[in-house]
């Protein structure tokens, strides 16, 4: 698949440029990570405006993997 593909190459770090438009066909978003203490307060105000922060996965508190949308993901190595 495409986006495995993609996620290859910025894992081997054959791409480190921007990622907009790469796999066209998937949506692309931002990451953030927080401490856990913060995490609800940020949890609550991204469903509570789900046009301007549209919430697509959360992981377990120290998890690397977003399972629900990349099963083979890992955001350690496959963010450039």
């Amino acid at each position: 698949d495409e986006a495995a593909d993609f996620r290859e190459q910025v894992r081997s770090r054959r791409h480190r440029g921007p990622t907009s438009g790469q796999v066209p066909q998937f949506v692309q978003a931002n990451f953030v990570s927080l401490p856990k203490k913060h995490a609800f307060d940020f949890l609550m105000y991204c469903l509570r405006n789900p046009r301007p922060c549209p919430l697509l996965a959360v992981t377990d508190p120290g998890s690397s993997h977003v399972k629900d949308i990349a099963s083979k993901s890992n955001i350690c190595t496959d963010i450039p």
